[in-house]
């Protein structure tokens, strides 16, 4: 697949979203199935995200965590396709001042995929939504998934290590969250 992105790349490049669904589409049309045609666009949505983050120096934590919580193992592809893409950009005329940081980044990325998924892409859930609802005293809903995946996410980039810092971070997000609505009730408008 990496190779039909690359291929698609270069062609369908006015904008991401653009560029994503006419790629889909043309694997559509070429009869790939529904998956390869979706993983593709994804690829060549987000082809040129290693190259933001190389900007910035190499990804932190968090920032690898939320590259691979979009990309899913399209990521692997994405990384390997931006040093593909930077390579038939520059040519002959790439300097190490360029490639470096690509090269890092994308190193980092597939380091943290490889090596670390368990620190950094996907760490092992320290709750869970029972856990958080007993906890909170709430009821199931949209808000119990916000704050699991705010907990992986801090989780991921080093700031929480055990299911009671899950728990104490938990809290103060639901504070933070229900506080505005207590203020509107407070003020005698509910």
């Amino acid at each position: 697949m990496t190779r039909q992105a690359a291929w698609l790349t270069g062609d369908f490049s006015d904008t991401p979203d653009v560029g994503a669904e006419m790629a889909y589409e043309a694997l559509r049309r070429l009869r790939f199935n529904e998956a390869e045609a979706r993983r593709v666009a994804l690829i060549v949505r987000h082809h040129m995200r290693p190259l933001t983050l190389a900007a910035a120096g190499p990804p932190s934590r968090r920032a690898t965590f939320r590259y691979f919580r979009d990309l899913g193992d399209a990521g692997v592809d994405v990384a390997l396709l931006s040093l593909a893409d930077v390579q038939g950009t520059y040519g002959d005329t790439l300097t190490p001042e360029t490639w470096q940081p690509v090269l890092e980044t994308a190193l980092s990325l597939l380091d943290s995929f490889f090596d670390a998924r368990d620190q950094v892409v996907a760490p092992p859930p320290l709750v869970n939504g029972n856990d958080l609802m007993a906890h909170l005293h709430v009821a199931p809903g949209r808000h119990i998934g916000a704050l699991l995946d705010a907990i992986a996410e801090a989780q991921a980039a080093g700031d929480i290590e055990t299911p009671e810092q899950a728990l104490v971070l938990a809290t103060e997000l639901a504070a933070h969250a229900v506080a505005p609505a207590q203020s509107a009730t407070s003020n005698g408008k509910g």
